[in-house]
């Protein structure tokens, strides 16, 4: 596949001192595509709104970028390429498939895909490209609904999560949403996730201790952010503003912390909608949550490869009544290198899919202070019954 057939190139007449981002970042201009070879992020914009309902949906993403390449690179050591426009086809379903075509591309090439704009339903694709690959993955929705569509008629964007979860062969091995409002979500759907043993945490909870985000953002392969999660009075800028939501620091905390996920191999921030956007505030606070990702990025440590010479394990010993673990020892490990710690959830009903007897679960420190208390985590217990 050639990456050029796929993209339209970018307008960018701005020249950007050596101290910036746009004086680094290699962009798809004038005709001459990024060198992919030794890059490691590859930035691309869609404008596909029609899954949203939205016709009218052609849009320029020029503030957004201008606002970005004006961020100072800092210490970061770039290798970071602006793909431009992804082309969009004569339907919507034919946006799709370039656009899944693409992100497999980007893994074939081992290339870190970041897409923005366009309607999220565009996380259905990502996970179709993962799907090809034959592998378990785990997906992170930064999200105020659960989109699982409330009728038929309902836009692609607001039920694509139906269609991961109904897909036929089925590789999510674990859903994890971040910032649900319990007024846009039912009560069954809160309460199939839970049987399902998946972990949401509503917007109170998640803003109430942001860093207590880091180890469930950790625990993901891709992670779907849509804008309209961020309060109005910070973005305006969304398909769907609404009146409560992150603040604009909160967003870059979590985007920070995806980008310090080492599992994470892609990331789509969906919903932009630039015509909404009164001010330019919301191409203003994305630029900025994309600097806060490239920080983290670029400050990965990759500790687990080394978990016996990188990591301190303790051993706690906690009476468990309720799981029939045959062990009462909880191992946790915390990284010498990053301070991260993790938990050794023990797998008893092994299957094709899990050979081996553990699994290591990212936590918390506030997880190990429950457990030498004598109380299991919460992490704990949601990733045993899933794992079992």
């Amino acid at each position: 596949m050639e990456f050029e057939l796929s993209f339209d190139p970018v307008v960018s007449n701005e020249l950007y001192h050596p101290f910036q981002l746009g004086f680094t970042i290699e962009k798809y201009i004038d005709g001459q595509f990024p060198n992919l070879e030794e890059a490691d992020i590859v930035l691309f914009s869609v404008s596909e709104y029609r899954g949203a309902g939205i016709q009218d949906y052609k849009t320029e993403y020029d503030v957004l970028r201008h606002e970005f390449y004006s961020l100072s690179k800092y210490d970061f050591k770039i290798k970071v390429c602006d793909l431009g426009h992804l082309k969009l086809g004569h339907d919507k379903e034919d946006t799709y498939q370039i656009f899944q075509d693409v992100i497999s591309e980007c893994f074939n090439r081992n290339l870190f895909p970041i897409i923005i704009g366009g309607g999220q339903e565009l996380t259905y694709n990502m996970y179709l490209a993962y799907n090809q690959q034959n592998k378990y993955v785990s997906l992170l929705t930064i999200d105020n609904n659960f989109d699982l569509g409330a009728c038929e008629n309902t836009v692609n964007s607001e039920k694509f999560m139906r269609e991961i979860l109904s897909h036929t062969p089925n590789k999510l091995f674990n859903y994890s949403n971040i910032g649900y409002q319990k007024h846009f979500v039912s009560h069954e759907s809160v309460n199939m996730f839970k049987d399902m043993h998946f972990d949401t945490i509503r917007l109170g909870d998640a803003i109430s201790n942001i860093h207590e985000m880091e180890p469930t953002i950790r625990g993901a392969d891709f992670v779907s952010f849509d804008l309209s999660s961020i309060r109005f009075s910070d973005s305006p800028g969304s398909v769907s503003p609404t009146v409560n939501g992150f603040f604009g620091n909160e967003a870059c905390a979590l985007m920070r912390y995806c980008g310090i996920n080492d599992k994470l191999t892609s990331l789509g921030v969906f919903n932009f909608f630039p015509k909404n956007d009164i001010y330019n505030q919301s191409s203003k606070l994305l630029s900025q949550m994309l600097w806060y990702f490239v920080d983290g990025f670029y400050n990965r440590v990759d500790d687990l490869k080394d978990i016996d010479n990188n990591y301190k394990k303790i051993s706690v010993f906690i009476r468990d009544d309720q799981h029939d673990t045959n062990d009462t020892e909880t191992i946790f490990y915390k990284s010498l290198k990053s301070g991260k710690w993790w938990m050794k959830v023990p797998i008893i009903n092994k299957d094709s899919n899990f050979q081996q007897d553990h699994c290591f679960v990212p936590c918390s420190e506030n997880d190990y202070s429950l457990a030498i208390k004598g109380d299991l985590p919460n992490r704990w217990i949601i990733a045993f019954e899933r794992l079992n």
